[in-house]
């Protein structure tokens, strides 16, 4: 019988980085709760299988669980264990498997279809514009090879 051989071996986290990867996590946190809506609380009605859902800065939505493809067809006792994830940014269905974002969730629902596409490009864009660490060492990776290949004419 093979043993099994990991491709990376974990390594020890000193007490420093764990905290120093704490903040960074509460600081995303902070960043996302301010950009994004959160929810605060949600409620289901099993009666007519209607959520609503407060979002942080008070406003309430109200939508009917078979709206979201996700959770059509769901029995009531099921769509009644909805929990809104810690920070805010998501809705959690444990015994469904099934997980939302509450912005792609308001989105979806407030949103009229070409509306949503425009969205959808414009946060691509603005995703792409992002200047991340590992994107600034690709591109000068990709500098040092002679950068981005030229297009061709085909045909």
């Amino acid at each position: 019988m093979d043993t099994f051989e990991p491709r990376w071996t974990p390594r020890e986290e000193t007490e420093a980085e764990f905290l120093e990867r704490f903040e960074q996590a509460k600081r995303e946190g902070d960043r996302l709760a301010s950009t994004e809506p959160c929810a605060k609380a949600i409620v289901f009605f099993p009666e007519n299988r209607v959520f609503s859902l407060t979002l942080a800065d008070g406003t309430t939505i109200g939508f009917a669980a078979d709206k979201i493809p996700q959770l059509t067809g769901a029995s009531a006792a099921a769509l009644a264990e909805v929990e809104v994830i810690p920070s805010g940014t998501g809705l959690s269905w444990r015994m469904l498997d099934v997980d939302l974002s509450v912005s792609g969730l308001v989105l979806s629902l407030l949103a009229a279809p070409e509306w949503r596409k425009a969205i959808r490009q414009a946060a691509n864009r603005l995703a792409a514009q992002s200047a991340s660490e590992a994107r600034t060492r690709a591109s000068r990776e990709n500098g040092k090879k002679g950068g981005r290949p030229r297009k061709t004419a085909t045909g």
